[in-house]
């Protein structure tokens, strides 16, 4: 169901971000591509008979034990299903695989929907950013500390 994406996945990639975002927010096919080939990073798509149904993109940087998910979509075909919250325990399997302690994320303060997905997943606001996305726009910057079973910490 997940692989990494290909250099042929970037139709189906520009796409799926056309679907999911209105046109002043989505990246570009020169973007993607980037993100692609040259990103430090995975692109991570899941797949079903064929189709591309979603990708989450992983970021991280030389020496940082923080990864950044940069880019999330799920098809509207395909929301409702769990897909969102398996695209970001996969790119969270990711991350520790390479020893990475924690994932940060912005998201549009607005976008109910992604920050609901974010707080399941067990993400914390821990930043609200005025005019990240431009004048009026804001933003909340989430993270999550991840242990390397996987699995949440317990409170005792």
């Amino acid at each position: 169901m997940f692989r990494c994406a290909r250099v042929e996945d970037l139709p189906r990639l520009v796409a799926l971000e056309r679907e999911g975002f209105p046109p002043e927010e989505t990246f570009s096919e020169g973007q993607i591509r980037y993100l692609l080939t040259r990103a430090q990073g995975r692109v991570i798509v899941a797949e079903e008979n064929g189709d591309i149904l979603g990708f989450v993109v992983l970021l991280w940087r030389y020496r940082s034990k923080i990864g950044r998910i940069y880019d999330i979509v799920v098809s509207p075909k395909a929301r409702g299903r769990g897909l969102g919250t398996a695209l970001v325990q996969e790119a969270e399997r990711i991350a520790r695989k390479r020893g990475l302690t924690a994932i940060a994320l912005e998201v549009r303060a607005t976008n109910r929907e992604a920050r609901c997905l974010y707080e399941h997943c067990g993400y914390v606001p821990v930043l609200d950013l005025p005019n990240y996305y431009g004048e009026g726009i804001h933003a909340v910057r989430y993270r999550k500390e991840l242990n390397q079973s996987g699995a949440q910490a317990q409170a005792g």
